[in-house]
């Protein structure tokens, strides 16, 4: 997200709602590349579970816990489905938005993580 906002924010749009984003590499600098290699090998080196095992529970005040963090970063006249052509305050917006998203989720510990992701991006 952080050169995506540098470079085009509107990947910022795109990518948190799971949108197709096309060659990003001439957006991407190589210390972000090295990290989303990092953050890749992160998650499918988290502990393996049984196919379709998911803590719905655990996944759902994890899904909370996110939400009350968010309730006091978004604005009301915020919108995280921005067109291309928004002004850019609102495209970084939606930017800090991702940025803050992947932070909390690395930020938890790593079963509580490894069930998010599972519950929220599928096994």
């Amino acid at each position: 997200y952080i050169d995506y906002k540098v470079n085009k924010p509107y990947l910022c749009t795109q990518l948190l709602n799971q949108r197709g984003l096309g060659d990003v590499m001439p957006f991407l600098s190589k210390a972000s590349v090295k990290l989303e290699e990092e953050y890749t090998l992160n998650i499918i080196s988290l502990p393996k579970v049984e196919p379709n095992v998911v803590d719905v529970e655990m996944a759902e005040v994890s899904k909370q816990n996110i939400v009350k963090v968010f309730e006091k970063f978004l604005r009301p006249d915020d919108n995280m489905d921005q067109p291309p052509d928004a002004p850019l305050s609102q495209l970084e917006r939606v930017c800090d938005f991702g940025i803050k998203s992947v932070g909390l989720i690395l930020e938890m510990p790593e079963a509580e993580r490894a069930n998010y992701v599972r519950s929220t991006y599928g096994q």
